[in-house]
């Protein structure tokens, strides 16, 4: 069985890389092979507002990615906005050129792309890159799998709607012969009606590069806060949508790599340092004893990511009561957008008895 290799968010903090490489040495069946992240001073964006991202010059990105490599860790940056067409092209082509001839001088190989047109562009323009398709572009059948593995892509980040459907993921792995990625874990809404719309709306934003003072709009928070105003509220009301959501535990790495996919995408570019250094050494270690939703916090406002305060803050489900979880959708073969709330009920069902157990363990703990 090939070594399980983690793709991790960055924002380009060098403690993060010393973290990464002590880790490697740690573990010997997992590793950080890679980092991926976006900076400002980005003329093709990505679906991260740049107001967000980290300011940093291209010297401070240059000894980022040598320092990386020192440590035998690669840079994939992520340039997976949307928004590109011909016209940008055209008009924006010289600083475009100017960039990723910047990103090829200082050791950068891979890039991660939504858009099939960039992806054409770079392809012709700098053929020495290794082109990654992003989760964004949401490949989650053998077809579009077929597509971009035809054209050339290195490696394809499967849509997080495919991970629980694993004759799907077998024969997206039988289709196509380059790498394929999972996303591990995003705790975002099972087949979110939202998706589309809150990465085009990203997009923009980053375009724009600049935070919105809301005047009119003030008085419409599901406008103003959207979608987070959505999921947010809609996740935390009932633990049977964390459930439904499409994660992979650390324990469940082993499922998947025995179908071949030994690649997981490690969201979290923006937690604080000691998050991140307890979610990849969980994954590293491939278990986790505690709460289940430490593995994917969600950080409402930057206060409270200075707080390490998550939206799950004062949720709890211990990670052990989800053992077993994934092992009966995979040998029932259970289809969850077909079947979830018509002939199956198994997440609602297991959501009770986890309550239920935990319920009589903190009354047998008080008595």
């Amino acid at each position: 069985m090939k070594k399980i290799k983690l793709s991790v968010g960055t924002s380009f903090e060098i403690e993060n890389l010393d973290l990464f490489n002590e880790l490697n040495k740690k573990y010997n069946e997992t590793c950080v092979y890679e980092v991926y992240g976006s900076m400002q001073s980005d003329p093709l964006g990505s679906v991260r507002e740049r107001y967000r991202l980290p300011k940093l010059s291209f010297d401070e990105l240059a000894t980022y990615v040598i320092k990386a490599k020192e440590y035998g860790i690669e840079l994939n940056y992520t340039m997976n906005s949307l928004l590109i067409d011909q016209v940008y092209l055209e008009e924006n082509h010289k600083e475009i050129d100017t960039f990723l001839g910047n990103l090829k001088d200082i050791g950068v190989v891979n890039l991660t792309i939504a858009s099939p047109l960039l992806f054409y562009y770079i392809k012709q323009s700098f053929p020495d890159f290794k082109l990654q398709i992003s989760t964004v572009t949401n490949v989650l059948s053998i077809q579009q799998a077929r597509y971009w593995n035809a054209i050339g892509a290195s490696r394809i980040i499967l849509s997080e709607w495919v991970t629980r459907k694993f004759k799907l993921l077998k024969n997206i792995r039988l289709a196509v012969d380059c790498e394929l990625e999972l996303l591990a874990n995003e705790y975002c809404v099972s087949f979110c009606s939202d998706r589309s719309c809150h990465y085009i709306i990203q997009s923009m934003t980053n375009r724009e590069n600049k935070a919105i003072e809301y005047k009119h709009l003030d008085k419409f928070r599901y406008v103003t806060k959207y979608p987070y105003s959505i999921c947010f509220p809609y996740m935390c009301r009932d633990g049977i949508h964390n459930l439904n959501s499409n994660w992979i535990r650390p324990e469940d790495l082993k499922y998947y790599s025995s179908i071949g996919y030994d690649i997981f995408k490690i969201v979290g570019r923006t937690y604080p340092k000691q998050t991140v250094k307890l979610i990849v050494e969980a994954y590293m270690k491939q278990r986790y004893d505690g709460n289940f939703y430490d593995l994917g916090p969600f950080y409402s406002s930057k206060e409270n990511k200075e707080k390490n305060k998550s939206i799950f803050s004062g949720l709890y489900i211990d990670n052990r009561n989800l053992d077993g979880f994934i092992k009966y959708i995979i040998d029932k073969d259970i289809h969850c957008d077909e079947q979830c709330g018509i002939d199956c009920f198994y997440c609602k069902e297991f959501f009770e008895q986890i309550m239920e157990k935990q319920l009589l363990s903190e009354k047998s703990n008080i008595e």
